[in-house]
């Protein structure tokens, strides 16, 4: 009797999906014996979830700079498939790994559908020696091209408080960031705690005639 599967989506890197589904290929060639992406991704999710390696990235990583969105798209293409996948499997690893993300990155941590599939994807590439791009499993070197630092974040509040005559309100930020090419309010509220504190901490460097921040 055939074991029932699930569908999971991911969204991973096409470097580490087209060295996957070449292996398969491979193998199949190898050994006449049919292999698939969802196979093969099971089997490495099985040994993780027995034995959870540590996560290539940080979970629930993200473009914060809007501006460097395309070219994040060019550097870094990604591939949206489909994986049938056993859904006990599926959750034994959730499980293991949302352990070994707190244990990784501290307990606030979570970890997130798309890093889980690129952490299976990642670890099968390692273990049979195929190529992976190493450059996107540097979070420093998405931290420095693709995300804002805490000084690009508030010289964006103030960019648009020199626009507005006054520090905008969070709808105005919601409206306008994109004209200072600033990061969502959401990003803002995570990292600074509210929107009000992070427009509190700009205005601490605001230009002359620059008016007090609303409190929102």
């Amino acid at each position: 009797m055939r074991s029932i599967k699930t569908t999971f989506t991911v969204v991973v890197p096409n470097s580490l999906w087209r060295a996957v589904e070449g292996h398969a290929k491979l193998l199949y060639e190898q050994s006449e014996k049919k292999a698939t992406v969802s196979h093969l991704f099971e089997i490495m999710a099985m040994q993780l979830a027995q034995d959870p390696k540590p996560l290539p990235i940080a979970p629930n990583r993200r473009v914060t700079n809007y501006s460097k969105a395309s070219d994040y798209g060019e550097e870094f293409p990604q591939s949206r498939s489909s994986l049938s996948i056993d859904p006990n499997v599926l959750q034994n690893l959730y499980e293991a790994y949302e352990k070994k993300t707190k244990e990784q990155f501290g307990e606030d941590a979570s970890i997130d559908a798309n890093t889980l599939a690129v952490t299976v994807f990642y670890h099968y590439c390692v273990e049979n020696n195929l190529e992976i791009d190493e450059k996107f499993f540097d979070d420093e070197y998405f931290k420095k091209h693709y995300s804002y630092n805490d000084d690009q974040t508030l010289e964006s509040l103030r960019m648009l408080a020199n626009m507005l005559g006054k520090f905008p309100t969070s709808r105005e930020w919601r409206e306008r960031r994109h004209q200072v090419g600033g990061p969502s309010e959401s990003y803002i509220v995570n990292r600074f705690g509210s929107f009000s504190k992070a427009k509190q901490l700009a205005e601490l460097n605001a230009s002359p005639g620059t008016e007090e921040p609303s409190r929102n």
